[in-house]
């Protein structure tokens, strides 16, 4: 049983989301997800957006991998999203300029061991998954490759279990660019 609401992002989506600043929570455009911002770069606020990608829309190729900044809105155009992740219809595109930011769902229940996983789709950074107890949670896996989905899994590095976060690294001090699909914590 998932303890997340709406883990695959197929409800009907909210229109593109933009959270500015630290410290406090913004709405994404997946219902039942919030964005969070924990830091900026040196001198620049503090910027996360999400969008639900549609993904029988999506047609073109990937960007190149030397660009200097994430595109964000506006730019769904990767053909190979739509290879390998069955049974998916939508993602959330998360863009971030700062480590340890990004997507973030509380749950019910006090669980004390879970597992959980999601796909990613890294264009820039790393994305990192980390199930949890609110301001507390870490990462519990991170992602290793760029422009393929990857399957992360792990259990919860904090107890009890109440909160589950898609952010960048801690090591992306520049952000990260990437996509999330079919987000699952079960209880063990």
């Amino acid at each position: 049983m998932n303890l997340l609401k709406n883990g695959n992002f197929s409800l009907p989506a909210a229109s593109p989301t933009l959270l500015i600043g630290t410290g406090h929570a913004g709405n994404s455009s997946a219902p039942n997800w919030m964005i969070w911002n924990n830091a900026a770069p040196p001198d620049v606020c503090a910027y996360t957006s999400t969008a639900i990608i549609t993904l029988k829309d999506v047609v073109g190729p990937l960007p190149t991998s030397d660009s200097t900044q994430p595109y964000c809105f506006g730019i769904h155009y990767f053909r190979e999203i739509l290879q390998h992740v069955p049974g998916t219809t939508q993602v959330i595109e998360v863009c971030t300029n700062g480590g340890f930011n990004g997507l973030f769902q509380l749950f019910g229940g006090e669980h004390q061991r879970t597992r959980s996983s999601a796909w990613v789709f890294v264009l820039r950074g790393h994305a990192g998954i980390g199930t949890g107890h609110g301001g507390v949670t870490i990462i519990d896996k991170a992602s290793t490759k760029l422009y393929e989905w990857e399957h992360l899994q792990a259990p919860n590095g904090g107890s009890p279990a109440t909160e589950f976060i898609v952010y960048s690294t801690n090591n992306d001090v520049d952000g990260a660019w990437f996509f999330v699909a079919n987000a699952d914590v079960e209880p063990m």
